[in-house]
């Protein structure tokens, strides 16, 4: 059975300009459903895209149609927008829209109640990160994400619990200008046991105000095949 994975686009300007939505080959490697003639984007609220889909001479996924246009308009999808496509559901995929700071869209537009939402399903983070950060360290957190978050709003602990089990305790850390990084001694051990490299993607699901459920993404967007689960410890050890 394929598992689920998780699956992140950036809009560029080509799906803006085309009305579409270009996704890499490799993701019809890693989801069968993506080979199919259409697929059915479905959003937090329950609000339900049927969209078709083909493939370009470079082999590229295209999503297309009216309805893939509509979606678009409905968001306001611009440049720099994220949509994640959680695989799994046969054609159906289970769709979520960010913004260009990572922090996941209200979907009160759709008739849905937010705080509903939040009880529901958990809302979403999600970074991508560069070279800076990666050789400072560190990773750089949006200060909006402190606006609307308590850990990330100044410094404290928060638990990391990766989709593979594994829990790590990282730090919150506030800087002048209040530029917010994520650090601490588990840090590097992190970004080396999933081999975390420039243009990676980390997806943050809200458990409560020190814990985060994470997500790893490679630099096409797709969730990685998570290395064997060992103990934080262990991992720590092999670093060393």
């Amino acid at each position: 059975m394929e598992r689920r994975r998780v699956l992140s686009h950036y809009v560029c300007e080509k799906d803006v300009e085309d009305k579409t939505m270009t996704l890499p080959g490799v993701w019809a490697i890693r989801c069968q459903a993506l080979m199919a003639d259409e697929i059915t984007l479905t959003t937090v609220n329950g609000k339900q895209w049927v969209v078709g889909v083909i493939r370009s001479n470079d082999g590229k996924i295209i999503l297309t149609g009216e309805a893939v246009n509509q979606f678009n308009a409905h968001y306001n999808l611009v440049v720099s927008n994220e949509v994640e496509f959680q695989t799994g559901y046969g054609r159906n995929f289970f769709v979520r829209i960010r913004k260009y700071d990572g922090v996941e869209i209200d979907y009160e537009s759709d008739g849905g109640n937010p705080n509903d939402r939040k009880n529901r399903v958990p809302p979403t983070l999600s970074i991508m990160l560069g070279e800076e950060d990666l050789n400072a360290g560190f990773l750089s957190i949006p200060a909006s994400w402190g606006e609307q978050y308590t850990a990330f709003a100044g410094s404290r602990e928060v638990q990391v619990v990766v989709a593979d089990g594994m829990t790590w305790n990282l730090m919150t850390q506030k800087k002048p200008n209040n530029i917010v990084t994520l650090t601490g001694n588990e840090l590097k051990y992190f970004i080396n046991h999933y081999k975390i490299r420039t243009s990676f993607r980390l997806m943050f699901e809200y458990m409560d105000d020190d814990m985060f459920r994470v997500v790893v993404m490679d630099n096409l967007g797709v969730e990685i095949d998570y290395p064997k689960i060992i103990s934080v410890g262990m991992a720590l050890n092999d670093n060393i």
